[in-house]
């Protein structure tokens, strides 16, 4: 089971006017509520941080807007009635899609559920592929809900892969058929951690300008320019940082050394299932160069990964333990609002799912990367380096 690090709303957005005199990112929503005079619509957006920003509009005599600016060339929100703080499912949400220039809101008898808005060539797309795979959605939440209720997960899994991957398809093949579309961008950020750089690369350079001018798009792009820095012979990035027990450490301190940098984290079953592994190889190779450097991602429970390393035995000599720097931001009521990612030590190297592990050489080179269930791999690797 995968871990994905990554958020599914889409960009920094404001709102204003759009008069012939306004610059060409400002947009205006023009709203009209049925039965909901004197009530907050709100609109909820990503920030830069990861977190979400709000803006609000009272209903007065059946209509509100929402007008300022937005620095790409469409970008997803969310739209509520009533303080999105206290909502207790997404369900009491719509997703919109926001473009430059002037569209128009519509709510029907009170209910999120009943809103359309027009003016926004991505929503008019975004809703064409809804209804397009609307069936398959539907088969696959219900297969979801089923998922969860019974003991035999297994048969519930052999139905549902064929929807899943049907419905991924369905995507890929949108992608491919709308190389001017946001939503391309939006879709390809789902597949990027299955891809390999040259196949992502090829995808990306197929889009227009348009959709690459998305948070999906600039999110890609950075990826790209990552990976390129992670291929096979490229310096690895140095971690340097305090270890778990507040001790300064550099990889920079290891050259001469083989490297086995294993991100992962004490929650996750297969990053666990995977230690005693870990300690084959380090038993085999330690002894003739091998180090390894444990990167977790338990920066709000220190304490819990402390104890699995005790339990899993990883606690020896040459092994190093760091936390991964992630850093989670609150507002004053104590809610989220984001991440700090000044010190998070995973985005040099395009974590997005653990495990995950790097093998690098004597000279502070990347050798190459194993996922879960890539032990051989791993072994490979390995094997080569030190019959050199």
């Amino acid at each position: 089971m995968k871990k994905y690090i990554y958020a599914m709303v889409a960009a920094t957005l404001s709102l204003a006017a759009c008069t012939n005199s306004t610059p060409d990112n400002f947009y205006t929503i023009n709203g009209q509520a049925e039965g909901l005079d004197g009530k907050c619509i709100y609109l909820v957006t990503s920030d830069k941080n990861g977190g979400n920003q709000t803006d609000s509009a009272l209903v007065t005599d059946g209509k509100f807007e929402f007008s300022d600016s937005i620095f790409y060339s469409a970008t997803s929100a969310y739209v509520c009635i009533g303080d999105p703080k206290m909502l207790v499912s997404r369900d009491d949400m719509k997703q919109i899609y926001i473009e430059p220039g002037t569209m128009t809101m519509l709510i029907l008898n009170g209910d999120i559920k009943e809103l359309t808005l027009t003016g926004s060539q991505t929503q008019d797309e975004f809703v064409a592929f809804s209804e397009k795979t609307k069936d398959i959605y539907d088969q696959l939440m219900a297969f979801n809900e089923i998922y969860y209720q019974v003991e035999n997960r297994d048969s519930i899994n052999e139905l549902m892969e064929p929807l899943s991957e049907e419905y991924q398809e369905m995507h890929k093949q949108f992608i491919k058929d709308n190389p001017n579309s946001c939503l391309s961008a939006e879709f390809l950020t789902r597949f990027a951690d299955e891809m390999d750089y040259d196949e992502l690369k090829e995808a990306y350079e197929a889009l227009t300008s348009r959709a690459k001018n998305t948070e999906d798009g600039e999110s890609i792009a950075k990826t790209l320019n990552i990976l390129e820095s992670l291929q096979p012979g490229k310096p690895a990035p140095i971690i340097a940082k305090d270890d778990l027990d507040g001790n300064p450490f550099s990889m920079a301190d290891l050259k001469g050394k083989v490297i086995l940098l294993d991100f992962w984290a004490s929650w996750c079953k297969p990053c666990r299932a995977s230690n005693p592994h870990v300690l084959e190889v380090y038993k085999k190779y330690h002894d003739k160069g091998l180090e390894i450097v444990f990167v977790g991602d338990n920066d709000s429970n220190p304490d819990e990964l402390r104890k699995a390393i005790e339990e899993d035995g990883v606690n020896l000599e040459g092994m190093h333990h760091l936390l991964r720097g992630l850093k989670t931001l609150k507002d004053a009521d104590g809610h989220f609002t984001g991440y700090d990612r000044s010190e998070d030590v995973t985005e040099a190297y395009n974590i997005h799912y653990i495990p995950t592990k790097y093998v690098i050489d004597r000279e502070g080179n990347i050798v190459g990367k194993a996922g879960e269930d890539e032990e051989d791999s791993l072994e490979a690797m390995l094997e080569k380096l030190f019959a050199e």
